[in-house]
């Protein structure tokens, strides 16, 4: 059996699926190197779980989530599989979490705002565009990983997109979640608008006001609905253009070729 990563992040209808979806991304590639993958997560919905557990990872619910029961719970787990690495993904997870797990193992912390004091974990990954050195003043700079060479991108966006691929619809994404309620907002303005182009509308796992989009769609008839996707390639590379959210599928759409 290959070394062992363990990876803690969450999932919800409030703070989107992006986290976890760029921690599958570095999960598949340390699947594909050999290595075993444990995944401790908070309210990840059904769908999401699914995609880990199909690419082989243990899943474990994480009560309390980002609490300090949370970080020892984390720590022991890091112990009783004798974790290599361990991924930490998301916001609320203080210095104190980080520090009380790396009592049991190496990790590397995922970040894309700057964090205040993020000088306690051995890694440091930020991979949105103009990341710099300058922004993490008290970080080592051999801890940091900053930048676009460090894109996590998931199997099926690492194969590069074909040449003269016939795109003829728009695509509509605002993530797992979208907590701002910005597909509704869309739906309501496309009304108004007399173009005709197909809408491919994609809605994630995690949305809350799924059953009320769903309704809003079908009184359009250019717009096709789209439910807890798990492939996007075809979406994309259907596309002449896409509106989306900020965030990790704007990595995924480039690799895609896909005006944004």
């Amino acid at each position: 059996m290959g070394p062992t990563l363990l990876v803690r992040a969450d999932a919800s209808s409030q703070i989107g699926s992006g986290h976890v979806l760029r921690c599958l991304a570095l999960a598949q590639a340390w699947r594909d190197a050999g290595g075993t993958v444990v995944v401790r997560s908070a309210n990840m919905p059904s769908g999401l779980r699914a995609q880990w557990i199909t690419e082989g990872s243990r899943y474990v619910h994480a009560d309390q989530p980002c609490s300090h029961a949370d970080a020892q719970e984390t720590a022991e787990l890091a112990h009783q599989v004798a974790a290599d690495w361990c991924v930490i993904d998301g916001y609320d997870f203080d210095e104190t979490f980080v520090t009380c797990v790396r009592t049991q193992t190496k990790v590397l912390r995922m970040e894309d705002r700057v964090l205040a004091n993020a000088s306690s974990a051995d890694r440091l990954l930020n991979q949105n565009l103009g990341a710099s050195r300058t922004m993490y003043p008290n970080v080592e700079p051999s801890k940091l990983l900053l930048g676009t060479s460090w894109t996590l991108l998931r199997r099926e966006f690492r194969v590069e997109a074909p040449d003269g691929i016939d795109r003829e619809t728009a695509l509509v994404t605002f993530g797992g979640a979208d907590p701002r309620d910005l597909t509704t907002r869309f739906l309501d303005a496309w009304a108004s608008c007399h173009q005709d182009v197909t809408i491919e509308l994609v809605v994630g796992a995690a949305n809350s006001r799924a059953a009320e989009i769903l309704d809003l769609a079908k009184k359009d008839a250019r717009v096709r609905i789209h439910q807890s996707v798990e492939n996007m390639v075809p979406f994309f590379d259907r596309a002449a253009v896409a509106l989306s959210s900020s965030g990790s599928t704007l990595w995924e759409l480039a690799a895609r070729r896909v005006p944004a």
